[in-house]
């Protein structure tokens, strides 16, 4: 059963998530995503108090890197991460199963905070992270649920036939239904928290 002490953090983590989200929409062009449903969503209640197991199947050893690079962010920026330090013990740690890219294979981790996986059990909305070592692509791909990236750490996006661009740490990323999109890390670690709904 989930205990007291990580349903109160992932409650400060959702509303450091929404306060930096809500900041990044100010400043970020988001075009055809509906955000409404997605605070709604997010802040709904969980359908089980039952938390996952922990599972390091692999390598997180670029984590701390990329949560460094991440408090040189602004101010909601460096309570995002705060708060997501406090539930990381409680992640478990999957991989996009990619057998025809084994580099991207052993570059990359993601771990469900809200969700069918996650600490927090939904069904309506599932809140992730996903880190990428230097040098990784996600491969390209889509989805009918939508989807809205905060950027934790420097990288780049690329959705549809549009060029790669660099939203930097606390920008904001909105993919409409079944567009395709990737992003890549570059020297540094890519650390990014994503929403489906």
């Amino acid at each position: 059963m989930i205990s007291i002490e990580n349903k109160n953090y992932v409650c400060s983590f959702v509303a450091c998530l929404c306060a930096v989200i809500e900041e990044g929409l100010n400043t970020s062009v988001i075009c055809g995503i509906e955000t409404d449903t997605l605070f709604e969503r997010i802040n709904g209640e969980p359908i089980s108090n039952y938390s996952t197991p922990k599972q390091h199947a692999f390598s997180l050893k670029y984590l701390p890197v990329a949560i460094k690079n991440g408090k040189l962010g602004s101010p909601v920026i460096l309570s995002l991460l705060d708060s997501f330090e406090n539930i990381l013990g409680s992640l478990q740690w999957y991989r996009r199963d990619e057998p025809q890219k084994p580099k991207f294979m052993r570059g990359h981790a993601n771990a469900q905070i809200i969700g069918p996986r996650g600490i927090e059990k939904r069904s309506e909305i599932v809140v992730g992270v996903t880190l990428m070592s230097p040098w990784t692509q996600y491969p390209y791909h889509h989805h009918s649920p939508e989807e809205l990236y905060v950027v934790l750490s420097d990288g780049d996006w690329i959705q549809e036939a549009g060029n790669w661009f660099t939203p930097g740490v606390g920008g904001i990323v909105g993919n409409p239904s079944n567009m395709g999109h990737s992003m890549r890390s570059k020297s540094a670690p890519l650390l990014t928290i994503w929403c489906l709904w």
